[in-house]
This record gives C-alpha cells, structure tokens and sequence, in this order.
C-alpha cells in the first residue's frame, strides 16, 4: 500500500511531506534523492496518493485509502497521477520531457485539486531535457506538482537543484531493516541478521539478498574469486563468469558484494577491528587482501567496480563487463 504508515524509517522526509499536507502548504517541485532500493518511489507515491485523495479533510496528513482516488493511485491509473517514461533505458530525452511534462501540464487536472508528475531515475534527464523542464518548475500552474526522484542529485543541473525542496533518504538501522525483514517479508531471523552486515542501511537491497536463493552460493563464489585473483588467469573464470551474468539483477548486487569485500580489505588495513568487517568468516583471506593490495590500488578496484556499473546500465553485455572487470582488478594487484 502507497500510504506514509507503510513506510519503514524515513523519518524526516515523511514528517516535511506530511507537515506540508497538514499545513496546505504544497511546493511545486520536490527533488527526493537516495541509493536505488531507499524507497523514494514510494514515499512520492504516498505524497501523491494524498494530494490526490478525495476524501483528506483540511489538516489530514495521510491518504484515506479507500475512497476511488485512492484506490486509482494503487492501480497506477489515475489520470492526475503522471509517471514520466523514457524509450532508451540510460536516457530522458528533451522529446519526452516536452511532451510528457512540459506540453501536458497546461491541461488542467482532470479530476482533483492537483496533477502530479512523477519523475524517476531524474538524473538520466540530458541537459536540454533539464532545461526544458526548468522552465516548468519557475513557472508551473497552481495545480502541478513535479517529484524528482535521483540516486545522484550531482547530475542535476544547480539551476534545477535550486528551484526544488531537497529530500534526502538516509540509512535505515539495522533493527528497522530487520523488522521489515522478518515481520514483513517473513525472512527467518538468523538469515536476516547475517543480510544486515551487507544491506548498508538499505532495504531494498536487504529485500533483494534475503529472497535470492543464490545469495550464499554467491557470496562463497566471490570471496574464493577476489581472494585468488592475482594467482589466476584469464580462463578460469571462464565458469564463474557464466554463472555470474545469467542474470543482471543478480550480477548488480554481485558488485555489491565484490565492493564490500574491497571495503572490508581497506577497513582492515586502515586498522579496523576484526569485528568491525562484513566478512568477519573470511577474516584470513581479508587479512591477505589488506597485506596484497596498497591504497591506490584498492581505490582503482573501487573505480573499477564504478566503471562495471556504468557499462551495466548502458546495456554492454554482462560476460564482457566481467571479463574487464576481473582484468582490471587483477592488473591492479
């Protein structure tokens, strides 16, 4: 349900949107930033399934959830609820910001106060589309409201930063996360306490590792690959990188992985406590890595695993990104 009681943590950001519907105090255009998986597309779901609502009294914060705006919103199909696509997967085009955004916002509402557009991914916008966009949010219709949803808000032109209230969402604990996962999603309480470590305060990908049946298996792959990869060669990987990039969300949170690992290593030769790593039951091989590897080195692993995620999001085939990837990462040894 796209209702703020939903929403785990986030505390700030809901109470700014919910004082702002109490108050009758609507900005034209939020810019809500945070990592994939933060939940920034539901709370503007819950933002916008309030506006919208037809049964909210004057000082209600919250949807009612019953009424046929509500339940339109939930079906994703009501009128006055615009979600902004886009044809190529690492691009907003201007062409689709003009006619999505720009020419379909002088159309009045057709059945509420408000007409919400939401943005996602806001930061694949180009700089014409941006622009085009700009002048909307300086001078939008009483009745738009725009929400810009970014996991990089650095991309985003200051000019549009600027014009829009800034929300940012923040690492949930680890007892927040681990209540969703086990009264919410029904994960067993030991599977969901050893998930913590690698979710970084981030649900959504608390969610992804504890339903992936791979995770562990996974997990032991990339440990015995980082940990050997300077006493291997080319055609060893041959296998693992089959079983890797059969599937690309899964390959996604496998870059997860392999940057904890790079983290743990540099934690620990920076002094940290054996206790303090996420691959506590690895210490040995991390204990390795940390005597391996020099600063610099480590950090063109880290840029290596950046540059891995880039080349994912443009669609370049996953057998080759890893086949760079473990190049680079043993060229930096």
């Amino acid at each position: 349900m796209k209702n703020f009681q939903n929403i785990i943590g986030q505390r700030a950001v809901r109470e700014h949107l919910q004082n702002s519907l109490t108050l009758n105090k609507i900005s034209q255009a939020y810019m809500i930033s945070g990592e994939e998986g933060m939940g920034k597309k539901l709370m503007a779901e819950a933002f916008a399934k309030a506006l919208l609502c037809e049964s909210r009294q004057q000082g209600e914060d919250e949807s009612c959830g019953q009424c046929h705006s509500c339940k339109q919103v939930e079906s994703k199909n009501h009128p006055d609820l615009i979600y902004v696509t886009h044809d190529k997967p690492q691009l907003i085009s201007v062409d689709e910001i003009r006619s999505q955004v720009v020419g379909d916002v002088m159309i009045r509402p057709y059945q509420s106060k408000y007409k919400v557009y939401i943005i996602d991914e806001a930061e694949l916008m180009n700089e014409q589309a941006q622009n085009a966009l700009l002048k909307t949010i300086e001078e939008p219709p009483e009745y738009a409201v725009i929400l810009l949803l970014t996991s990089n808000e650095q991309m985003m032109l200051q000019t549009v930063r600027s014009r829009c209230i800034k929300l940012s969402m923040a690492p949930l604990k680890n007892e927040e996360i681990l209540h969703a996962l086990t009264d919410r999603e029904h994960i067993p309480q030991v599977k969901a306490q050893k998930i913590l470590s690698f979710a970084r305060g981030n649900l959504g990908r608390a969610k992804d590792l504890a339903l992936s049946d791979a995770f562990e298996e996974k997990r032991s792959t990339l440990i015995r690959i980082l940990s050997s990869l300077a006493d291997s060669s080319v055609y060893q990987w041959t296998d693992d990188i089959e079983e890797l990039s059969s599937d690309k969300k899964e390959l996604a949170s496998s870059f997860d992985l392999m940057e904890d690992w790079y983290r743990d290593v540099l934690l620990y030769k920076a002094g940290a406590l054996e206790e303090q790593l996420i691959y506590r039951d690895a210490f040995t091989k991390v204990r390795q890595g940390a005597d391996t590897y020099s600063y610099r080195q480590l950090q063109k692993n880290f840029e290596a695993l950046t540059v891995a995620r880039e080349q994912l999001k443009r669609q370049v085939r996953p057998q080759l990104i890893l086949e760079n990837l473990f190049t680079e990462l043993r060229r930096a040894k």
